[in-house]
């Protein structure tokens, strides 16, 4: 089901780059019939593709992280509910709980530096 919803995930994501991307390159030809004014917008939508799939690259590779470690979060769930000894558990908590706080934080800076980018954008 996981991998189903990964790919379903990534299709839409494309799909609706392209679609952003046709709109502007559209928005930039409408009306301009020079031939500096065209290159002009092909540059435009060119620039606008790659600041675009960059950005959507990085909200994809955050949405990915943090859906891993709510797959890891739900596997000690599951493994709690099996019944092992409350040492251990406390044991595997304290491991998942850090290594949840570590990727937390880096997903901080990276949410930080993609609304600075579509702020500039």
């Amino acid at each position: 089901w996981l991998e189903r919803c990964e790919w379903r995930d990534r299709w839409l994501l494309v799909i609706i780059w392209v679609a952003v991307v046709c709109a502007e390159a559209a928005s930039e030809l409408v009306g301009n019939v020079d031939e500096m004014a065209i290159t002009s917008a092909f540059v435009n939508s060119a620039l606008v593709a790659v600041l675009s799939g960059s950005i959507l690259g990085l909200c994809y590779s955050m949405a990915f992280a943090c859906r891993s470690l709510s797959t890891m979060v739900d596997a000690f769930c599951c493994d709690v509910m099996a019944g092992p000894e409350l040492q251990e558990v406390a044991d595997v908590w304290n491991t998942t709980q850090a290594v949840v706080r570590k990727a937390s934080d880096s997903i901080e800076y990276s949410l930080l530096m993609l609304c600075i980018a579509v702020m500039f954008m």
